[in-house]
């Protein structure tokens, strides 16, 4: 039942009632029509929570004093959360391999856009941002805000 797109949608439906399974005619294509409605919307519900998961991800590693190991560190064990939850709410879908690619696009997005951080100048312009975003994150009392 794992990969069974269709059930794993129906018994969801079902359950959080937005289908009542015990008056159901499957005979009756009406039924299957709205039916298949329902089931497209939930899909769709899923991936929004699946994107919004992502979008998360991604403003969790917004912490711009980590060291490369660091952030890889919370990268993978972000992709790793965001792959169980993607695997509970789509099993059918396969990701393999798009943490990485996702990872690479992000720093290298990043990189054309501001430059190398091992350039010395980058390095002072990234540290004068960290210390102005600390600044303005203690002054709106933002928890765990460094000093």
């Amino acid at each position: 039942m794992k990969g069974d797109r269709g059930l794993l949608l129906l018994r969801e439906a079902h359950i959080r009632r937005f289908i009542d399974l015990t008056q159901a005619d499957p005979f009756d294509r009406h039924f299957w029509i709205r039916t298949g409605w329902t089931l497209d919307w939930l899909e769709n519900e899923h991936i929004r929570e699946v994107w919004h998961n992502k979008y998360a991800l991604h403003l969790s590693l917004l912490d711009y004093e980590l060291d490369k190991e660091r952030f890889d560190m919370h990268w993978n064990q972000a992709r790793e959360a965001q792959d169980e939850i993607r695997a509970l709410l789509l099993p059918w879908l396969d990701n393999q391999g798009l943490d990485t690619v996702a990872a690479r696009g992000l720093y290298q997005s990043w990189t054309s856009l501001w430059g190398d951080p091992d350039d010395p100048e980058v390095a002072k312009r990234i540290q004068a941002t960290v210390e102005a975003l600390n600044r303005r994150n203690l002054a709106l009392k933002v928890p765990n805000a460094r000093t």
